[in-house]
């Protein structure tokens, strides 16, 4: 993953390993930031990828879906808060860099950007896996019935909330993945 000029990063390049990661750092300095943004790219590519309408990725389609999932994830006032201000105008990069390269994919936006990102490189498939995001307050209390109060109301929480809700609320596998989720 690399960033640039993301919130509280000037440049940023990480390198994920198989498993559990875990990012440590003191309160401010941009952990949720960065597990967020990474989060909202993948999680806009699944969603997409599982819509029945999904044909292949198209910049058309990702340019709009990647900036409202990073909007909801993140929650600035337009995307273009979430560049990194300085003096003079400023670039957003976000690069995403996956074991199989169809899933790369790059992205960029400026401070003036609202709605709408620049694709500098296009994944050729979808995300295959809904990536799972834990939102540090107490999740289980909130569950019952929050995917539809998130839907029509406004919130103070992110659309990490009503991701992990869904989730919670599939109902159990069956077939060969059944064991498998049954081991872990």
């Amino acid at each position: 993953m690399i960033i640039k000029n993301l919130t509280v990063f000037a440049e940023a390049e990480l390198t994920f390993s198989a498993g559990l990661n875990v990012i440590v750092g003191e309160n401010g300095c941009g952990k949720s930031h960065l597990l967020k943004s990474a989060y909202s790219l993948i999680a806009a590519s699944a969603e997409e990828g599982r819509k029945l309408s999904a044909s292949v990725p198209t910049k058309t389609i990702l340019q709009k879906v990647y900036a409202y999932k990073l909007v909801n994830i993140l929650r600035p006032e337009t995307l273009g808060r979430l560049a990194r201000r300085k003096q003079g105008r400023e670039r957003c990069e976000l690069a995403l860099s996956f074991e199989n390269n169809a899933l790369d994919t790059d992205l960029n936006f400026a401070t003036t950007s609202k709605s709408e990102v620049v694709i500098g490189s296009l994944s050729k498939d979808w995300q295959p896996k809904a990536p799972v995001f834990l939102p540090i307050r107490e999740l289980l209390t909130l569950y019952p019935g929050f995917v539809s109060i998130y839907e029509n109301h406004y919130l103070e929480f992110d659309e990490t909330y009503r991701d992990a809700c869904l989730l919670l609320g599939a109902p159990a596998l069956k077939g060969p993945r059944e064991k498998k989720a049954a081991s872990l």
